[in-house]
């Protein structure tokens, strides 16, 4: 239908339609939109869409959009698009997300190499990120997050009674995952090694400071690692995203990289 319908949810009736060979709407400056995905209205008002332009007149050009509608004298106008230099033809799916701070994610979905599986612009159209998987990935969507990473690191507690050395990660936190396995907040030490625990944070989980144990019959305090809050961090491993350890990363990828404290985090290499 090429169409975005409002519809009263209480009685199933059609509001309006935008697009479509039956639209309420006359488009002013714009040809309209086809095949379009993830149909959002914006705080301001407006609807944003991604335009797969499947039934577009050539040359196809998918894009983000964005309209303001008119239900006075029933037109639509286009704010706001976005066309990726050189521009593409994404074939079906995709979504445009548009943040409070006026970002937009576009995800392309269905498309190959050379063309980004999604690009992050601003307001102006500046191009400010672009992902292009090593290899053909299809994703329907991408959302876009802003991630608090000035959290506080926990430490783990390392405590002796004699007998044996017992581990404790902070309480107030509803799941622990420690390295050897255990699910508890606290844990029995009888092997030397390295511990750590990472609990819930968000959607995801948060790693504590590790702590080093070279002696469990004896030894407790001087276990934990002082020096480690200061220690100068710097990257040990690359991985692509298939899983795939790189050893030399080139620009123009996005990579995992691992740190000396066994931190992971997505980086992305400028071309």
């Amino acid at each position: 239908m090429d169409a975005v319908y409002k519809i009263d949810h209480t009685t199933g009736n059609v509001i309006w339609v935008l697009g479509g060979e039956s639209s309420s709407f006359t488009y002013t400056n714009d040809v309209g939109h086809s095949g379009q995905h993830d149909a959002r209205k914006l705080s301001n008002g407006n609807i944003s869409l991604f335009d797969n332009t499947n039934n577009h007149p050539p040359p196809h050009r998918s894009r983000g959009v964005e309209y303001s509608l008119d239900t006075v004298l029933w037109t639509a106008t286009r704010t706001w698009e976005y066309i990726y230099t050189p521009s593409f033809f994404s074939v079906a799916m995709g979504n445009h997300h548009v943040t409070p701070n006026s970002y937009h994610l576009i995800n392309y979905s269905l498309n190959y190499r050379p063309r980004p599986s999604f690009a992050l612009v601003d307001d102006a159209e500046t191009l400010l990120a672009e992902c292009l998987w090593q290899d053909p990935v299809m994703n329907y969507r991408s959302p876009f997050y802003n991630l608090d990473f000035n959290f506080q690191r926990q430490t783990i507690v390392c405590s002796n009674d004699g007998i044996q050395l017992e581990l404790t990660a902070p309480s107030g936190f509803i799941s622990y995952k420690w390295n050897t396995g255990e699910t508890t907040q606290s844990i029995f030490v009888n092997t030397a090694g390295t511990y750590q625990v990472w609990m819930n944070y968000g959607d995801g989980m948060m790693g504590s400071f590790p702590i080093t144990i070279t002696n469990p019959a004896i030894e407790c305090l001087s276990s934990i690692n002082e020096e480690y809050h200061s220690e100068k961090l710097f990257i040990t491993h690359y991985y692509d995203l298939l899983g795939r350890e790189v050893l030399q990363p080139f620009g123009g990828n996005l990579y995992l990289v691992v740190y000396n404290d066994h931190s992971k985090m997505m980086m992305y290499f400028p071309k």
